[in-house]
């Protein structure tokens, strides 16, 4: 497949995100659950790409690629999609709160964005192992997407979806840094 159609379902995947996240800061249940597919449309042309162009004899570097890839792949699964309701799950008062607050433990503790970082690394990845011109600008794109993506939640809208979130940007870097915030706080 053209890498300009590849561009095409990842743009249209972040579209959707925003929406999603305006739907979500709106509380507007039944558009953000439609804009869930997002998600899955972002990762489309990564599993394209490995469909066409993962050689059918491994060597080593396709192997390094590989398990690399399952081990961010498995980090960007678990900091958007798993950690924060796995945290709910465990304190189910905090899911019910009029108000709700930020998750600010596990990998939320040294980045307020833990997913951009795996997926960037994930880009990389990509751009190193397929490596060719349009391909680094393909992934370049998609990064550069995220990173929209993330300032615009990071600015507008966990500010007024999470009540303590001017303070939690207080103690915890955009993207990472060493634990600064040396008060424990409640597992």
């Amino acid at each position: 497949m053209e890498l300009s159609n590849l561009f095409l379902y990842g743009m249209t995947g972040y579209l959707l995100l925003f929406i999603y996240d305006l739907a979500q800061y709106r509380q507007k249940p039944v558009l953000r659950n439609i804009t869930t597919l997002g998600f899955p449309l972002t990762g489309v042309p990564y599993l394209i790409i490995l469909l066409e162009e993962i050689p059918l004899s491994w060597n080593i570097q396709t192997l390094l690629f590989a398990v690399s890839l399952v081990v961010l792949l498995s980090l960007l699964v678990y900091s958007v999609l798993i950690e924060i309701p796995l945290h709910l799950h465990r304190h189910p008062q905090k899911a019910t709160a009029a108000a709700p607050v930020t998750y600010a433990q596990g990998t939320y503790a040294f980045s307020r964005h833990p997913g951009f970082i795996w997926y960037t690394l994930i880009n990389v990845l990509f751009a190193i192992y397929f490596f060719s011109i349009p391909m680094v600008l393909l992934m370049l794109s998609f990064t550069g997407c995220n990173l929209i993506l993330v300032i615009i939640e990071d600015r507008f809208i966990f500010p007024g979806t999470f009540s303590d979130y001017h303070e939690y940007k207080k103690t915890t870097a955009f993207l990472i840094q060493g634990r600064r915030n040396t008060t424990s706080q409640e597992p």
